[in-house]
């Protein structure tokens, strides 16, 4: 039978570089994708600073050279004929920090090239069927997989550790989640296209920039030389056919009219040449997994609205910190010593991955008011308390950077924003129905973020002591 020290399920922003660090450090990895095709997908194209940063701390700064990525050095948020330039933070030095957008599907590539030359790291075609257990009891050690090889062929290979990061579709999440009440929730859709332009054309160039449209927002960012992503936000449920033309008539019909005035030619020939693509938006929070022989990473096990593009940033400081722990245990078959170590990574990883978390999908509902008239006070507000500039654009950009990982700023700013939202509604003089809509506003924010700070492991972060004495 064949055996290996470690199988990684899935060759992507988790699996690769995982496999890279395992395997320079000398463990046997044997990493299984099903197909080997250069990726063509509309998420994973932004790669925040702090993941930027992670990256080269992995030794993996090189595969963003090459690869035609375009710095991003901020945002640009719009709101109907008025906007506010949100750049990101400098470092400590005084230099902007910067990210990186590109092709996802180049950048994977090149995480994979990376592994290529190391002789006790695999890189192997195959369809993963099975997570194989020692005996039936579904609480029993996993001891490897079953897939399917590129010939179609069915095969079996063992392992001491399992790592399973196959992506928001996973396969097998749902056996060896801690929590299996906490499904992913689909929260919007995103249907993107990309404009063939001169990417000067963008509102600010080098800067994303979110268009708080109704009902839901549309984000442009550059991706190419002279070519420029646009994601178009749609709610949860069916969406119009691509196939029948009627994509098409609603983007020209209602999006066209609320694309910067520079790029709208450019967005129709987009629209009009079809090469229209979608993807679901699902959040679901981490679930710590304590099932000797596997543990979950990358979007099979935490997922956040991609809005903020913070995913890869949470990927990539998961694997730093994954990495670090398993190779610091000289035997994998040391059970014991596994399993302690994933569970000092679920406290380890709580302060980057909650304030991502949390900002991304409390970011996304106050951007997406839909017919709600409470939410669009909360959203127009938001926008009013960014207009002011100084620490109102700071903190938030800070957070959203990734450079700033503190939660509790994040708290503080977002009830700022609540309480600014309950000002505007009771001026000029407070009236009782001004009262009850700013009770109202702050009440809809509170419930808002509530179940994120809860979820997302915000409290943990306050006391990690105790909750790493509690999975002890």
């Amino acid at each position: 039978m064949e055996h290996h020290q470690v199988i990684i399920v899935g060759a992507g922003v988790a699996g690769t570089p995982l496999a890279y660090h395992l395997g320079r450090n000398g463990k046997e990895v044997l990493i299984l994708e099903r197909s080997l095709e250069e990726p063509d997908r509309i998420v994973g194209e932004l790669l925040q600073p702090a993941g930027v940063d992670t990256l080269e701390r992995l030794g993996l700064r090189h595969t963003l050279d090459d690869i035609d990525a375009q710095e991003v050095k901020g945002y640009v948020v719009a709101l109907d004929d008025d906007s506010v330039h949100i750049p990101y933070p400098t470092d400590e030095k005084g230099n902007m920090v910067k990210g990186l957008s590109f092709h996802n599907g180049r950048f994977i590539t090149k995480l994979r090239n990376s592994i290529k030359d190391i002789p006790n790291v695999e890189l192997r075609q195959g369809t993963v069927t099975e997570i194989v257990r020692e005996s039936n009891d579904e609480d029993a050690r996993v001891i490897g997989v079953k897939y399917k090889n590129a010939d179609g062929e069915m095969k079996m290979v063992t392992a001491d550790l399992t790592v399973v990061c196959d992506g928001c579709f996973s396969s097998f999440r749902k056996e060896f989640r801690g929590d299996d009440s906490v499904e992913p929730k689909v929260y919007s859709n995103f249907v993107g296209v990309v404009i063939e332009c001169d990417t000067a054309l963008m509102p600010k160039e080098d800067h994303a920039c979110v268009i708080l449209s109704d009902p839901a927002p549309i984000l442009l960012y550059q991706i190419g030389t002279n070519q420029i992503r646009c994601l178009v936000d749609f709610p949860p449920g069916p969406l119009p056919s691509v196939t029948s033309g009627d994509m098409k008539n609603f983007l020209l019909s209602k999006i066209y009219p609320r694309i910067p005035e520079p790029l709208k030619e450019h967005f129709e020939a987009a629209v009009e040449a079809g090469r229209i693509k979608s993807m679901r938006n699902q959040v679901m929070p981490a679930s710590p997994t304590i099932h000797k022989g596997v543990c979950l990473l990358g979007d099979a096990f935490n997922m956040r609205h991609p809005l903020t593009g913070g995913g890869q940033t949470v990927v990539l400081s998961d694997v730093e910190i994954v990495k670090d722990l398993l190779n610091a245990i000289p035997d994998l078959r040391d059970q014991q010593k596994v399993t302690q170590s994933l569970k000092e990574f679920y406290v380890s990883r709580l302060p980057k991955s909650a304030s991502i978390n949390i900002l991304a999908t409390a970011l996304y509902g106050v951007f997406t008011p839909g017919d709600n008239p409470t939410m669009r006070e909360v959203r127009d507000a938001c926008f009013d308390y960014f207009k002011a500039g100084g620490e109102n654009v700071r903190g938030p950009i800070s957070l959203l950077s990734g450079i700033n990982t503190n939660s509790t700023v994040l708290v503080r700013h977002f009830f700022a924003v609540a309480a600014h939202a309950t000002k505007r509604v009771l001026k000029p003089f407070p009236t009782p129905g001004k009262l009850f809509k700013a009770a109202a506003c702050f009440l809809a924010a509170t419930n808002l973020i509530k179940p994120l700070l809860v979820n997302e492991g915000f409290f943990q972060t306050l006391m990690p002591a105790m909750w790493s004495r509690k999975s002890s």
